[in-house]
């Protein structure tokens, strides 16, 4: 049995052997959650809810595909890195390592602020100088990312759910850009 930080080791070793330090592009965008997971859950369809992240892997992985043959560079999809044994915090600190070591941009798939891991990412990458770019290509400044994420926030408290997290990451945004 691998231990969690050899396995981890391992992971970043094997992508270290296609993408260069910095080097690559890294998608972003609802895996586990996002807009029509949250929308399941304050309809109590949790079962639904839970099987969103098959579909969210397939839109991650044609949005891959189309980057793919867009940019001279490697394209990280992080919808294909999954370790059972690792918990979803786990999972997700882990892909801030990746954007750490590997990425010179993250590219935001349409609806990423519905999404705890990709808020997560874009305050990572703001407050690192990481370049943020929308599905098209533009630049997602501080700013507009923390408008984005302050619209969820005004959806979930209307359907009743909690939002703490996502101005959690408004905070550490705002407060990072003082």
């Amino acid at each position: 049995m691998t231990d969690r930080s050899s396995l981890e080791r391992y992971l970043l070793d094997a992508i270290a052997s296609v993408v260069p330090e910095h080097g690559g592009a890294y998608v972003a965008g609802p895996l586990a959650t996002g807009k029509r997971h949250y929308e399941l859950l304050s309809s109590g369809d949790e079962l639904a809810a839970s099987q969103v992240r098959s579909e969210n892997e397939n839109k991650m992985r044609t949005f891959v595909v189309s980057l793919r043959q867009r940019l001279p560079y490697p394209v990280i999809d992080p919808g294909l890195i999954k370790v059972d044994t690792w918990s979803n915090r786990e999972i997700g600190d882990f892909y801030l390592k990746i954007v750490e070591h590997f990425v010179k941009e993250i590219w935001f798939m349409d609806g990423w602020e519905y999404s705890r891991g990709a808020t997560k990412e874009f305050q990572f990458a703001v407050t690192r100088n990481v370049r943020c770019l929308d599905a098209r290509g533009a630049a997602i400044s501080s700013a507009d990312g923390c408008n984005l994420i302050s619209d969820v926030i005004t959806h979930l408290d209307q359907l009743g759910l909690d939002a703490s997290r996502f101005a959690d990451r408004i905070a550490t945004i705002r407060s990072a850009h003082r």
